[in-house]
């Protein structure tokens, strides 16, 4: 009976333009749903775009338009009693009536395809939100920078979710705690005790806590290691930090762009003409690709326009010959040079040469020598190692055929 009395005003009230439009709403969200359903279930990557129409779009269109059927009901309901001409009584409910069963059928079916519906599209917009194309491309100007370098980074096979967040709906909660476990097996620096650079770091019983006066942690004037239950402070100045202060060092002091990699000009150029991308037969490709891609440039379309320009412009002036023997060598190389501004300058966004730093090594930035740099010492006048062998054996040096290329088989003997 309580059921009755609740269904009839809602069966009279529903006859209203805020209802009707829910149910338009609801209607064309739902048939372009039954259109897209074989691109949804194909799998792969879709355009951003089109996964912005069918995750965010229609599932918003199909959710208002349910909530505006019971909004116009209500609405409905209030105008009428105001007007007072809100009927007291309404008509029977009854099952033996053969119209009610048909609603009663109808809102049966109905309800199982929203839930249907917004089930599918749910789990597609939490895939669509995992995948590369989503974190790179969508918010395309923003993520532009980060989203080049993962292309040719270490890491271009591995979706953005495996590191970031964590895959699947879980991890939107997951995320936002505090307590995880990770457990890892390294063989680098292994061996034993407080061998190898990861060993006298992070090796079993080995503590290194320091202080950094910058956000990026490049300034580090202050360092405690703690090995074998001793603790020695090496610092560059005689103020001493606060506790909260310190952090204790992790792989991500050295290893802080594991991928996502940026390169400098000099070392972009010695990758295109490792490659042979920049052709090594030109003189002084390296000095002048270094020269034009330090020059600064307003904007992506300007640099577009410049550097190839630029660079074949020096042959021609310069090297008039070596311009008329190799042309296509001379645009080919422009063209690289270009590739190499592309990959990681980005003036709308400030990203400029140098502007997310590598640590590891110390030939692109301080990286090593923030704290191995001859200037941290001890309260006894020991300083933290920063002669070369403490880290690597020099085997050959600005060598043009290193001998032991040759002995490990990485290059062919060179012919006499």
């Amino acid at each position: 009976m309580r059921v009755r009395e609740w269904l009839s005003p809602l069966v009279y009230l529903s006859n209203n333009i805020v209802s009707l439009i829910g149910v338009v709403a609801v209607t064309i969200a739902g048939v372009s749903w039954l259109f897209l359903l074989p691109v949804t279930l194909r799998g792969g990557n879709l355009h951003p775009y089109v996964g912005i129409l069918i995750y965010l779009f229609l599932p918003t269109m199909f959710i208002l338009g349910l909530l505006l059927i019971p909004l116009g009901v209500y609405i409905n309901r209030r105008r009428q009693q105001k007007q007072g001409v809100y009927p007291h009584d309404f008509p029977a409910l009854d099952f033996q009536n053969r119209e009610f069963r048909k609603l009663i059928l109808f809102v049966v079916i109905t309800t199982f395809l929203n839930v249907l519906i917004t089930g599918q599209l749910s789990y597609g917009a939490v895939r669509h939100m995992d995948s590369v194309s989503f974190c790179g491309q969508t918010c395309h100007t923003v993520m532009k920078p980060e989203y080049t370098a993962y292309q040719g980074s270490p890491h271009a096979r591995v979706e953005c979710v495996q590191c970031h967040i964590g895959s699947g709906a879980s991890w939107f909660v997951r995320e936002q705690n505090t307590l995880t476990h990770t457990v890892l097996l390294l063989h680098i620096g292994g061996g034993p005790y407080g061998v190898g650079i990861h060993g006298r770091h992070l090796g079993e019983g080995v503590r290194v806590r320091y202080y950094a006066s910058d956000a990026k942690r490049q300034t580090i004037p202050w360092v405690e290691y703690t090995a074998g239950g001793k603790s020695t402070v090496y610092a560059s100045d005689a103020k001493t930090p606060d506790d909260s202060q310190l952090r204790v060092m992790d792989c991500m002091d050295c290893h802080n762009r594991p991928t996502h990699t940026f390169e400098l000009p000099e070392r972009a150029m010695n990758r295109l003409m490792a490659s042979g991308e920049v052709s090594p037969s030109l003189p002084f490709a390296k000095k002048q690709g270094v020269e034009i891609l330090k020059q600064n440039y307003s904007s992506s379309q300007d640099a577009a326009a410049r550097i190839p320009a630029a660079f074949e412009a020096y042959y021609q002036k310069n090297y008039p010959a070596v311009y008329t023997q190799q042309p296509n060598e001379v645009h080919r190389s422009a063209q690289a040079v270009l590739s190499a501004y592309q990959r990681n300058v980005f003036p709308e966004m400030k990203v400029t040469w140098g502007t997310y730093l590598n640590n590891i090594g110390h030939t692109d930035s301080d990286g090593c020598f923030r704290c191995h740099d001859g200037s941290h010492s001890s309260p006894d006048k020991q300083s933290i190692a920063n002669d070369c062998d403490a880290c690597h054996n020099l085997l050959a040096s600005d060598e043009k055929n290193p001998k032991i290329l040759t002995d490990l088989g990485l290059t062919k003997p060179e012919k006499k």
